[in-house]
């Protein structure tokens, strides 16, 4: 998703004597991780504010970010397909908790 401007800022850090010149491809994957990270994070914040779901936010992010770092899963073949397929599974939950009744979910309603 971010090739160009990781590869940027990994030779931005070698010329300035940061990191090593041995090390450009690691550290230019690692900032697209980061980037493409942040844009998820972005994303979820957006859609929070928009909707107003700062607990439900929460409350999905708590359960998500830990089953997503240790269960793995569906692994799209780029980025923007994974932000894309975040979204809409975030909008889905929100969705679901928002329209449908409490007690068909199973979950407890917080309150804020």
């Amino acid at each position: 998703m971010f090739p160009n401007l990781t590869r940027k800022m990994a030779s931005f850090f070698i010329a300035n004597g940061i990191i090593p010149k041995e090390e450009h491809d690691v550290y230019a994957y690692s900032f697209e991780i980061l980037l493409a990270t942040l844009l998820n994070f972005i994303g979820i914040f957006i859609i929070m504010l928009v909707t107003k779901t700062f607990c439900e936010t929460v409350f999905f992010l708590s359960a998500f970010l830990p089953l997503r770092m240790l269960v793995g899963g569906y692994h799209a073949k780029n980025h923007i397909r994974c932000f894309l397929l975040l979204m809409a599974i975030f909008i889905g939950f929100i969705f679901l908790v928002k329209y449908f009744p409490h007690i068909y979910i199973g979950v407890a309603v917080f309150v804020c």
